[in-house]
């Protein structure tokens, strides 16, 4: 965005463009004097309004710096900055992009630097096509490239705890996803790592493939936990030892200084950062941040692998356990629960909690925060003997417990 916008870039108009302004606009869109409109947005879409910092900063910019002040030479050293950056986005995540939003807007700044004919931009529409599936409202997009790395080991795991894995029927499917979560380890590093400040990637696994590229601290721990029960229950060893260790290391390396993880790197800045959040939609995005789920993920991966090998780093797996375990311990809430952030919401934290503490030596005699986590896991218990909770009732969870 920061690229187009100092290119002051237009997609010249085809017919498909005309149509889909045609479709979004009551008015001709010729017409539409977007500058009135800055800053307007449907109430019930904005949940988080831009702090009085931003507005500040957006007005000094706009009016002061681009257009009285903001050298030339420094605009283009900034254009050709973004441009280096997209550039080696777009080869490590083999054209994908992180998300589809940047594979879509990757596409356009591609557009703009190298024109229609570009065969960075012919391999990136064609890369972008795994995103796309039509519906019943017509054509539509996901938002990320996939779970496959994700579901393929919490699947294994299921296998695993029921006992299928070690069954006639099942045994070959086992194998199959035991073999294909081995492939999709990270097993190189970025090429140019400093341009974007990544923490190596070495050993870890992305929430879809590996040639997707990003990786995710709880994919690399589920993956991990899958792998090594698997090989506990066959007695397989397709998973060379050097490759276990590597994926130890990179979870010993990515822990935050609380002893919580994060989701894609270790916290790098301050949350003072969020002042500066001009998403409207999204709050907490502005930096990493502790998640109960990523760091029980972690913390539990390691323990299995102590249980394996209780000699590769031993105290420093010891200590990021101990560690990881009194976080999750701090983060229990008063009634018990844990809030949270990848999923719908204290039975989703719960699930991920518990069984940390239960890696890390906590038991239902020695822990009162184990007792709490039971007891609210009881009170929630539907009358059918299952669990279930939506969204609302999440919200009006939290409100509750706020008042």
């Amino acid at each position: 965005m920061c690229y187009l916008s100092s290119r002051r870039f237009t997609l010249p108009t085809n017919d498909l463009l005309d149509e889909i302004r045609a479709e979004l606009f009551p008015q001709e869109f010729s017409s539409v004097n977007f500058a009135a409109y800055e800053g307007v947005v449907r109430p019930s879409k904005r949940h988080q309004a831009k702090s009085w910092i931003l507005h500040i900063l957006n007005w000094i910019l706009t009016n002061v710096w681009d257009p009285w002040l903001c050298p030339s030479s420094l605009k283009r050293k900034a254009e050709e900055q973004a441009w280096d950056i997209l550039q080696n986005m777009n080869n490590a995540s083999n054209s994908t992009g992180i998300i589809s939003m940047d594979a879509w807007l990757n596409m356009i700044a591609v557009y703009c630097g190298e024109g229609p004919s570009s065969p960075t931009l012919r391999r990136m529409q064609e890369a972008s096509l795994e995103y796309l599936w039509m519906g019943s409202s017509g054509m539509q997009s996901m938002s990320i490239h996939g779970g496959h790395a994700w579901d393929t080991s919490l699947a294994l795991q299921t296998l695993v705890y029921t006992g299928l894995a070690d069954d006639r029927d099942f045994r070959n499917n086992t194998v199959q996803a035991y073999e294909y979560l081995i492939q999709q380890q990270l097993v190189d590093d970025w090429d140019n790592a400093n341009i974007c400040h990544r923490p190596s990637r070495l050993g870890a696994w992305s929430f879809t493939t590996r040639y997707h590229g990003s990786p995710c601290s709880d994919c690399t721990a589920e993956s991990l936990k899958a792998i090594l029960m698997v090989e506990s229950l066959l007695g397989l060893r397709q998973m060379k030892e050097a490759n276990l260790r590597l994926a130890v290391d990179n979870l010993l390396m990515i822990q935050n200084a609380s002893g919580g993880y994060s989701s894609f790197e270790p916290i790098a800045a301050g949350n003072w950062l969020e002042y500066f959040n001009g998403t409207e939609m999204f709050g907490q995005v502005m930096t990493e941040h502790d998640y109960v789920e990523c760091t029980s993920s972690c913390i539990t991966a390691l323990a299995l692998f102590r249980a394996r090998n209780g000699e590769y780093r031993r105290n420093e797996v010891d200590q990021a356990i101990d560690r990881g375990v009194k976080f999750v311990e701090t983060s229990q809430r008063d009634d018990g629960s844990w809030m949270a952030s990848w999923g719908i919401t204290f039975t989703y934290g719960a699930f991920f909690a518990m069984e940390a503490l239960h890696y890390g030596g906590r038991t239902y005699e020695n822990s009162s925060v184990v007792r709490a986590g039971c007891r609210f896991l009881m009170d929630m218990r539907e009358s059918d003997g299952g669990w279930g909770e939506t969204l609302e009732v999440s919200t009006l969870h939290l409100l509750l417990s706020r008042s």
